[in-house]
């Protein structure tokens, strides 16, 4: 293979990959020249792209490894890059260059978010504290955390961490005074209708009294003698009907009367 300059687009890439895996947003942020690349280093077999939760991550092979560039190339022996040269040592950064490359990006989103607390964090706020991720990134992570239930957005623009509470259902409205004094009113009336004697006289001349639970059968005679009691006591209502009065033209007669 023709060696590869380290100023050119692939070694560029070669070099950033060997020092450690890199998600391809993060590559398009970097560099977005050698994120065009990425493509051909898989196919050439000097890359591998693989699925992840943040989305395609990209490595090194061993032939890319070998393949790679030194920064420097007058460090190489004969001050030059040797043909086949053995895999070179890794690439010295200075401290924070590739601290992406510790921490996702999603972690770190979500690691701003949770340490809002229950308060939370705008998007914009969000954007503030992680000034090194596009906002294309940010949004794409948001997405993902919301759908797994991670954050939840309680209002528009708005980020609070943990899922979204769930709705609690509304309490009965207590009744109101007028509706407590109707119910109580209903059942006073319906007491008052169980305590009420009922009076049923049927074809047999035979008067039946319920009053309650309690029942009372009476015979003719005793018919006869109460029809006659309550037409002595009651002189001023014109008299009572006797009992053949009351049980003509009728089988059975009902009546409730208040005591």
């Amino acid at each position: 293979m023709k060696p590869i300059s380290p100023d050119s687009t692939l070694g560029r890439l070669l070099l950033i990959l060997r020092a450690g895996p890199i998600e391809a947003a993060q590559l398009r942020e970097r560099c977005p020249a050698a994120y065009t690349q990425a493509s051909t280093a898989v196919r050439a077999g000097l890359a591998t792209r693989s699925e992840s939760f943040e989305g395609f991550v990209y490595r090194i092979t061993p032939a890319g490894q070998d393949a790679c560039p030194l920064r420097n190339p007058l460090a190489a022996p004969g001050g030059a890059q040797a043909a086949g040269a053995s895999r070179r040592p890794a690439l010295r950064t200075t401290k924070g260059t590739f601290a992406m490359q510790k921490t996702t990006i999603a972690s770190r989103i979500l690691a701003v978010i949770r340490a809002r607390g229950s308060i939370g964090i705008s998007r914009q706020e969000l954007l503030t504290a992680l000034p090194d991720i596009g906002k294309a990134s940010i949004d794409s992570q948001l997405t993902g955390l919301a759908r797994v239930g991670d954050i939840h957005r309680p209002t528009k623009g708005w980020l609070v961490a943990g899922k979204a509470p769930t709705a609690e259902a509304p309490a009965a409205a207590a009744p109101s005074v007028r509706e407590m004094l109707a119910k109580n009113a209903e059942k006073r009336e319906a007491r008052e209708a169980d305590d009420k004697p009922l009076f049923l006289l049927g074809s047999d001349r035979r008067l039946r009294i319920q009053v309650g639970g309690a029942k009372l059968l009476l015979d003719e005679d005793q018919t006869t003698q109460l029809a006659r009691l309550l037409t002595a006591i009651a002189p001023g209502h014109g008299g009572s009907k006797t009992v053949s009065q009351l049980t003509a033209g009728a089988t059975l007669t009902q009546h409730r009367m208040k005591v």
